[in-house]
C-alpha cells in the first residue's frame, strides 16, 4: 500500500511560524506596524501639537486656531499616509529638541543623499523620522518614506528641516 504524501501541510506550518514571530516581535516591540525596528513602541507616535481647545467643530466646518502651513507631496515613498496631491497641515518647528521619532517631517534633500545615490527629482522631501542621534555637529534625523525598503541613509541637520506635519487632509 503506497502512503499518501500531504504537500499542502508544509506551507501551512511555515506560514504559521512566521506569523507567530511576527506577532511575538510585535509582542516585544522590536518592530511595529509601519515596518521599522524601534526601541519604544512609545517612541514612533508623533507629539500632539494641537491643544483640543484650539480645534472648533461646526456643522458645516471644522476650524483649528494657530499658525499653520500647508504642502502637497508627490512620489510613491509615502503613499500608505499621503497619496499624491494630499494636503498637509504643517508647522514650522522653532528647535531640534521639537522633532521625535515618528513626526513626518519636509526637508531640504541635503547633498549627503545625492552622494548616495537618492534619485528623486525633488529638492523637498517628506518622510518619516526613524531614529534621532547626536554628533560633534549637534542633533541629526535619519529618516525614510514609510513604502521605502531602507531609510534615506543621510543624516538630516535641523537647518535641513523646514516643517512638521501635524495632519493629513484626504
Amino acid at each position: 500500500m503506497k502512503k499518501k504524501k500531504n504537500y499542502l501541510l508544509f506551507p501551512f506550518i511555515s506560514m504559521t511560524i512566521v506569523a507567530l514571530i511576527a506577532i511575538g516581535m510585535l509582542i516585544n516591540e522590536q518592530v511595529n506596524i509601519t515596518g521599522f525596528v524601534t526601541k519604544d513602541l512609545k517612541e514612533i507616535h508623533p507629539l500632539d501639537r494641537i491643544d483640543d481647545s484650539n480645534i472648533k467643530v461646526y456643522s458645516d466646518k471644522i476650524v483649528i486656531e494657530g499658525t499653520f502651513g500647508k504642502t502637497g507631496a508627490t512620489g510613491d515613498s509615502m503613499l500608505q499616509v499621503s497619496p499624491n496631491g494630499t494636503t498637509h497641515i504643517t508647522i514650522k518647528p522653532r528647535s531640534p529638541e521639537e522633532i521625535t521619532i515618528g513626526d513626518l517631517i519636509v526637508f531640504n534633500k541635503p547633498k549627503e543623499m545625492i552622494e548616495n545615490g537618492f534619485t528623486s527629482n525633488t529638492t523637498t522631501i517628506l518622510h518619516r523620522v526613524i531614529d534621532k542621534g547626536t554628533d560633534s555637529e549637534g542633533i541629526y534625523y535619519y529618516t525614510k518614506g514609510d513604502s521605502n525598503y531602507k531609510g534615506d541613509g543621510a543624516k538630516i541637520r535641523f537647518e535641513n528641516i523646514t516643517k512638521i506635519v501635524v495632519g493629513v487632509i484626504w
